[in-house]
This record gives C-alpha cells, sequence and structure tokens, in this order.
C-alpha cells in the first residue's frame, strides 16, 4: 500500500453505508456476503465530508454501478461503485451537487431517476 493511503484511518461501515453498499453491489449484478460487508475495513476520502471512501487499492478503476438519491436536506447526491479489472469492489464516490457535507444516507434508497424524479 503506498505512503498516501497509510496515514488514513481505516473504520468500519456504518449501517446506513452498508445499506448503500448493497444497493449499489445490487444494482451491479455483484454478489457478497453480508459477513463480507460487516467486515471490511474503508478508508474515507478526504471530499469536505460528501462520504466516499474505499476499501481496495485500485489502480485502474471502471464504473460498476451509481445511484442518484437525494439528502435529508433535498440536495441530489451521486454514489458510484467503482471496480478494479477483476469486478472487485474498490471504491465508493459520493459527489453531493452542492459540494456541500453529505447529511444521511436514505432509510430506503431509491434512484430518483427510477422515479423520473429530477434533481
Amino acid at each position: 500500500m503506498s505512503d498516501a493511503y497509510k496515514s488514513i484511518k481505516s473504520r468500519y461501515l456504518s449501517s446506513d453505508e452498508k445499506r448503500l453498499l448493497t444497493a449499489l453491489l445490487l444494482k451491479a449484478g455483484i454478489t457478497k456476503t453480508v459477513s463480507w460487508i460487516d467486515s471490511i475495513s474503508i478508508f474515507p476520502f478526504d471530499d469536505g465530508g460528501m462520504g466516499s471512501y474505499y476499501f481496495l487499492e485500485c489502480h485502474s478503476l471502471q464504473v460498476a454501478s451509481d445511484i442518484l438519491f437525494l439528502d435529508s436536506d433535498g440536495i441530489c447526491v451521486l454514489a458510484t461503485l467503482y471496480v478494479n479489472n477483476n469486478y472487485e469492489p474498490c471504491e465508493v464516490d459520493m459527489w453531493k451537487m452542492d459540494y456541500s457535507s453529505l447529511k444521511q444516507i436514505p432509510q430506503v434508497i431509491i434512484d430518483v431517476r427510477d422515479k423520473n424524479e429530477g434533481c
């Protein structure tokens, strides 16, 4: 692991993050067990509190899935799951469209594009 990553403290996923990661994995067609999701250590990015993190250091990333949801303050957030060349999940990137901190991942993860709602 590179020195840039060694200084970042790892932690386990919150229940909200587990729910979102599970939805992203399902949408990507990636099967992971509950015990895998419960056991992974994540490394948060310094992204101003938007919620991005990685759990596997990867150098060649591709988008596996994304979900556009509304934060509790009504601002849209795009959550994107990135995988490596072996289709192993590597990171979740969160982009809140006004660049403010994420307030709360919704209890029910619904992509607003599926409901024909705009942001």
